[in-house]
């Protein structure tokens, strides 16, 4: 009996044994990676800046094998764009030109009679072309929309008239009173074509995510 005993007993802590290491192994297969490192994302652009005055232009552009940046920033204006810049930005199938410019849509007299004596800022250019004082026609296929958290608008850049257009692309403004108060920035954005469409189209998508990527920062005083 004692003999019997002792049998069943090794027989118990065996299958205890065994059935603790299947468990486990069970837990390791199930995927149980505790530490592992999370995979790498590998950017595919990178970012060029451009310093003007107290404020910088960064845009995320795609990057060349060696890790360069495919494009960069020009102060020589290419030609066919139109409309002059401070510098300038060319890629594969898009000129972009880029500069400030001051406001002045609060100096007329139908303008002070409506809201009084007030400073040029974005959001008042804003509030003033969405009113009766604003002839639209001005501002065709105007879109608002904000590229990375600062008010910004665009409209169609075209020639001619009667319905009779040839389109360069857009110009784009874009909201820095915190940076250079009384202005605007802008982008001229060209298509880069030897010739111009009767229709507007819209840009690529890498020529709308260089734009969509741009900050405007403050320069940092030395």
């Amino acid at each position: 009996m004692k003999k019997f005993l002792s049998i069943a007993l090794i027989l118990l802590l065996a299958v205890s044994v065994l059935c603790l290491a299947g468990c486990q192994k069970g837990g390791n297969a199930s995927g149980d990676v505790k530490g592992a490192e999370e995979p790498v994302k590998v950017s595919n652009t990178v970012d060029i800046t451009y310093s003007f005055g107290k404020g910088n232009f960064t845009v995320s552009v795609p990057k060349n094998e060696d890790g360069s940046p495919k494009y960069v920033f020009v102060e020589e204006k290419p030609e066919g764009i139109s409309k002059s810049a401070s510098f300038y930005l060319v890629t594969d199938t898009a000129m972009l030109g880029f500069l400030t410019s001051g406001m002045s849509y609060n100096t007329s007299k139908d303008y002070k009679e409506k809201f009084g004596e007030t400073k040029a800022t974005f959001d008042g250019y804003l509030e003033f072309i969405d009113s009766e004082l604003f002839n639209k026609s001005y501002l065709p296929g105007l879109e608002q929309f904000e590229i990375n958290g600062r008010k910004a608008l665009r409209y169609f850049n075209r020639a001619g008239g009667g319905g009779d257009y040839e389109y360069y692309g857009y110009f784009y403004l874009v909201g820095v009173d915190d940076i250079y108060p009384g202005s605007r920035a802008e982008i001229v954005a060209n298509y880069k074509v030897e010739e111009r469409p009767k229709e507007v189209q819209e840009f690529d998508q890498e020529t709308l995510d260089i734009i969509n990527s741009l900050r405007i920062t403050p320069v940092e005083a030395e």
